[in-house]
């Protein structure tokens, strides 16, 4: 072993201490305290701890595109808002949807819908009309203690049984 390294490996290293002023210190001591008091603010109650996953309001319809005629154009109405799509290519058990979304504060309340069905093919004709009313909702993702509140409902279109209110 040569002799520098010999040295430099005996050398005792003493832990580095750096020289805070008081000014700086009491400077990282409020920014500190204020990190803690704006995370504490911010929770509902003590001790709940809220996600922030986002939900909005509205209904929303589902069916499976091989029920219906291929190429078919669905619309989907509730309290007449509409939206429209053209069908997915249909598939084993693939499902399709359309939501209409409704004002954030809508509450708890009935809304109409239909849900149309036309056939391009066919000239457009309608081959599936269906209305019903739905309840909405209250729906909390973060738990009920934590927002949004969110206002949702949800129907199955099926060629047989009409539109069944999801619950």
């Amino acid at each position: 072993m040569s002799a520098t390294l010999a040295r430099r490996s005996s050398v005792r290293r003493s832990p580095v201490h750096r020289y805070r002023s008081p000014a700086r210190r009491s400077g990282t001591a409020v920014v500190a305290s204020a990190a803690v008091l704006l995370a504490a603010g911010c929770r509902p109650s003590p001790g709940s701890v809220c996600t922030l996953i986002d939900s909005e309001s509205g209904v929303t319809a589902t069916w499976r595109p091989a029920d219906f005629p291929a190429g078919s154009r669905f619309r989907f109405c509730a309290d007449a808002r509409c939206r429209e799509r053209e069908a997915p290519v249909p598939g084993d058990g693939t499902s399709a949807f359309l939501q209409v979304r409704l004002p954030e504060e809508d509450g708890p309340r009935e809304v109409a819908v239909r849900f149309t069905v036309t056939d391009p093919a066919d000239g457009g004709r309608v081959v599936h009309d269906r209305s019903a009313r739905v309840a909405l909702r209250a729906v909390t993702p973060n738990g009920e203690k934590c927002g949004p509140t969110a206002w949702q409902a949800g129907v199955r279109a099926d060629p047989r049984e009409g539109l069944v209110v999801r619950g």
